[in-house]
Parts: C-alpha cells; sequence; structure tokens
C-alpha cells in the first residue's frame, strides 16, 4: 500500500513541469515528485512515494507474480533431486504394510518387491 500526499489545493501558490518533475510551491516550500518509468511497463508515471516502482496495482500485481514464479522455478531446479528420492523412499507405497503378515511366503514376496522397487537387487 502506498501512502500518498495530498496537498489542499487552497495552499497550492505555483505548479511548475522542468525536467520531467513537477513541482508545487506551497507556501514558501517546494515539494518536488520526479517522474519515473514503471519497473513493469515502462509508462512514465509520477510517484505517490519515493519507493514507488510501478505506475498501478496491477503492475505491482503482475510484477510480484512474475518474481513469486522465478522463485519457484529456482526452488524446483535446486531441490528436484531431493523431491524426486524422497517420493522414491516413503514407507507404505511397495506394499510393505504396517504389521507383519503370518504367511512367511507372502511377507517374503512384499521383501523382495520392495528391495527391487528400490533398486536394491
Amino acid at each position: 500500500m502506498s501512502s500518498k500526499i495530498q496537498i489542499p489545493l487552497e495552499k497550492v501558490i505555483d505548479i511548475t513541469v522542468k525536467d520531467n518533475n513537477i513541482i508545487f510551491e506551497v507556501e514558501g516550500h517546494k515539494i518536488t515528485f520526479k517522474k519515473k518509468n514503471c519497473q513493469w511497463c515502462g509508462k512514465p508515471f509520477t510517484p505517490h512515494s519515493p519507493n514507488n516502482k510501478y505506475c498501478s496495482d496491477n503492475c505491482k500485481k503482475y510484477a510480484q507474480m512474475e518474481v513469486s514464479a522465478k522463485s519457484s522455478d529456482k526452488y524446483r531446479k535446486r531441490y528436484k533431486d531431493m523431491q524426486l528420492s524422497k517420493a522414491s523412499i516413503d514407507l507404505g507405497t511397495g506394499g510393505i504394510r504396517a504389521h507383519r503378515v503370518n504367511d512367511f511366503e507372502e511377507e517374503y514376496k512384499l521383501i523382495q518387491k520392495e528391495l527391487k522397487r528400490r533398486g536394491l537387487r
């Protein structure tokens, strides 16, 4: 949220535009607003505070969405191998149950299947 400076029109003595800057003269004080270019769309605009980077809320929203997408891609690339390896070793995905099976042959087959699935055999 940007903080907007509100200048009462009754107190404004003079408004001049010089070198892409808007200068308000208010009761002996000069307030200068330097025009900037929007970092998203490139259009020139007059910022309401020195920290404004975008000309509108839409430009700000789209810029934030792009930054978020880039950081998500970076995270996925960095941790891709860890995510794949973690998914392959989760218990319960290969048929081994929480409790052993009373039939020895069936339990043995399940263990062999799990070892093969994990690449240990």
